[in-house]
């Protein structure tokens, strides 16, 4: 989950922040909206590539999305590490159960 975390949202948010912003000059809440559909379509898809990824279920792609969402979001209001504890966090919990 850290590790995830830092791409999806320090790299691929911060990247997007600053392409939607800064290159094509769209207004702030258009850009973290765009923001936030590529971060968490990006997340999950990053899922089901290569080797070791899982066949494509529409069901977990959502699932995922919905989740990548909510993570973005967390990021952006309340940082990363709040964000990589959170995703952490559901990983153990998914162990448990």
């Amino acid at each position: 989950g850290v590790y995830e975390e830092f791409v999806f949202r320090v790299i691929v948010v911060t990247i997007s922040l600053f392409f939607f912003n800064k290159i094509l000059r769209l207004k702030k809440y258009i850009s973290t909206i765009l923001t936030i559909l590529l971060a968490s379509t990006s997340f999950s898809i990053f899922h089901y590539l290569g080797p070791n990824g899982e066949i494509f279920q529409l069901s977990t792609f959502i699932l995922r999305s919905l989740a990548g969402l909510l993570l973005s979001v967390i990021y952006i209001f309340r940082g990363y590490g709040v964000t990589a504890y959170t995703h952490s966090i559901y990983d153990l919990i998914l162990l448990y159960i």
